[in-house]
């Protein structure tokens, strides 16, 4: 659509109202402000006349326009729209329709934006049409402090930026990567961590730190990859206990300590065996784990190696020393000061390098940062998880950082695990929702927990409970399972894409059925052979709210 031959319209209108020097100076004016209209400027008009290919403009001050029709454009008499200004050459200017998401302008975003002060801007008015498409205010109030987060975050996507502050999060840098990661489905912390596995002898490449100081970066590293030593169990001197007594909690003591280091990695024999020369190679005495491989070492009075393991099978595959035992050993080596005045700078490389290093911190870490399905059942297990995967992350990054290596993508790995760690615990301020890391039979598993039924909806005792749980496991493939729970009746469907998976689940249902009647549950389970989408945003954040859809605008003949 053109605006064309502006002067020829001044003339022919002073022509036939030569005496109205009013409307002289009123044409004066539009052609003046017509002129002036950069491209990409927006204003509002009425289509009051359609003949020809040409459409007649009323302007918002009283004033008419003639347009040439500019290719395909839907137009009706009476109807109100944006225009935007195409292009300008101080002759002709070329408008076209103002679209927003496909429809023509509303007359209430421009009037929003007009009561509030703001410039009727393409993107102030995608910013009010989003506004009102989530039911948010659009007062001056609301507009502004809108417009104050669009701007400083110029580079973000309005839509997003709308939906967090809709969902009470707050507006961040950091929150807005991770809000997008949530809704593009890129939100897996499990792919994270084994990122900083790889990642971490990047440490080891910075050309311009002193051997030493990598030395000693290596064994604080090594410290909070294996954490603190247990601490010893305290003796129970708050009332006295007669002899049975004592005995009997010293062996129950014992037992819980003993299940305790089982249940973390051990090094294996043939780890240890091909580790001896890279240690040596680094200046380290291996008298003592070559006794364990000769079976030499006297477990009694052994630090590292705890006796019951090696007394259980004597021919076993494993050392008997525990990978963070192992590990701990490696780091008070490496920080002694005269390790680092004369370790080899190529062989702690080569050591930090091997497969045999590397797959001993990725032991340790995923004992460490994986539930077993059993630690579900103890209270705060997975807060406790994710505080000390935080913590471990920050020691991290304050060790990357103090070494100068500031570019490296360990250090944005673990910025990024920090992030959603700190994201996922803001959801939960008012929404139930945890990646689970789990450790199931000998593979990891990545799960997902969503609770529909908001915190303060759970306070009701007699309140339905909704939740949806999503599992990624190496054998069973995505298994999605959907439960509703009310007093003690449970419906419970299970979504299985692969036809493997479903036979074998559909097999073993009446074991569970059997488990949940005998805790007291009336149970309605249910295996269906297809898989089940949820959409972090729309399907869970917003399922407590009110619908929102497209906003239509329509124009009706009021003589009808």
């Amino acid at each position: 659509m053109q605006i064309s031959d502006l002067l020829g319209q001044y003339t022919q209108n002073t022509q036939t109202a030569v005496s109205d020097s009013s409307g002289v100076k009123s044409v004066e004016q539009l052609v003046s402000t017509i002129r002036e209209m950069a491209a990409g400027t927006i204003f509002e008009g009425t289509i009051n006349e359609i003949q020809n290919g040409q459409v007649l403009l009323g302007l918002s001050n009283g004033e008419q326009i003639s347009a040439r029709m500019d290719g395909q454009v839907a137009l009706m008499k009476g109807q109100s729209m944006f225009f935007q200004v195409k292009a300008n050459d101080g002759t002709t200017v070329a408008i076209r329709p103002f679209m927003i998401d496909g429809q023509s302008g509303n007359l209430t975003l421009y009037d929003a934006l007009k009561a509030a002060g703001l410039p009727a801007d393409s993107r102030n008015l995608n910013m009010v049409n989003g506004m009102m498409q989530e039911q948010l205010p659009i007062d001056k109030g609301h507009l502004w402090d809108m417009a104050r987060l669009v701007q400083k975050y110029p580079d973000a996507d309005l839509q997003t930026i709308i939906q967090m502050t809709k969902l009470n999060l707050p507006v961040t840098e950091e929150n807005l990567s991770q809000f997008e990661n949530y809704r593009m489905d890129e939100r897996n912390i499990q792919t994270k961590m084994e990122q900083v596995i790889e990642q971490l002898p990047e440490v080891m490449d910075h050309p311009n730190t002193a051997t030493g100081k990598l030395a000693d970066q290596s064994a604080k590293i090594l410290m909070v990859i294996a954490g603190n030593e247990m601490q010893e169990t305290e003796t129970m001197t708050s009332a006295p206990q007669n002899n049975h007594t004592q005995t009997q909690t010293a062996v129950m003591q014992q037992a819980a300590a003993q299940q305790e280091y089982i249940s973390e990695p051990l090094v294996s024999r043939d780890v240890l065996q091909k580790l001896i020369p890279q240690l040596e190679n680094i200046g380290m005495d291996c008298t003592e784990f070559e006794n364990m491989l000769e079976g030499k070492t006297d477990v009694t009075n052994s630090d590292v190696v705890n006796p019951d393991i090696v007394n259980m099978d004597t021919a076993s595959a494993d050392t008997g020393m525990s990978d963070t035992d192992f590990l701990r050993q490696l780091a008070e080596f490496l920080k002694s000061p005269d390790t680092q005045s004369a370790i080899p700078r190529k062989a702690l490389q080569a050591l930090w390098s091997g497969r045999e290093l590397q797959g001993i911190l990725k032991e340790t870490l995923e004992s460490q940062w994986e539930l077993r399905p059993q630690d579900l059942t103890k209270e705060h297990s997975v807060r406790q998880l994710y505080e000390r995967l935080d913590r471990q992350m920050q020691q991290l990054e304050e060790m990357v950082k103090a070494q100068g290596n500031t570019h490296s993508g360990l250090e944005q790995t673990v910025a990024d695990i920090r992030a959603n760690v700190n994201f996922m615990d803001q959801i939960n301020q008012v929404y139930h929702y945890v990646q689970l890391p789990l450790r199931m039979s000998g593979q990891s598993a990545n799960g997902e927990l969503y609770v529909y039924t908001n915190k303060k909806a759970l306070q009701e005792s007699d309140r339905e409970i909704t939740a949806f749980l999503h599992l990624d496991m190496e054998h069973l493939g995505s298994t999605d399972v959907s439960l509703r729970l009310w007093q003690k009746e449970i419906t419970t469907n299970f979504y299985i894409e692969d036809d493997l998976s479903y036979a074998v689940l559909c097999e073993h249902l009446p074991e569970l059925e059997k488990r949940l009647e005998e805790k007291g549950y009336t149970c309605n389970l249910k295996v269906t052979n297809e898989a089940k989408k949820i959409e972090f945003v729309d399907d869970f954040l917003k399922k407590d709210q009110p619908p929102t859809g497209k906003l239509r605008r329509y124009s009706f003949d009021m003589r009808a």
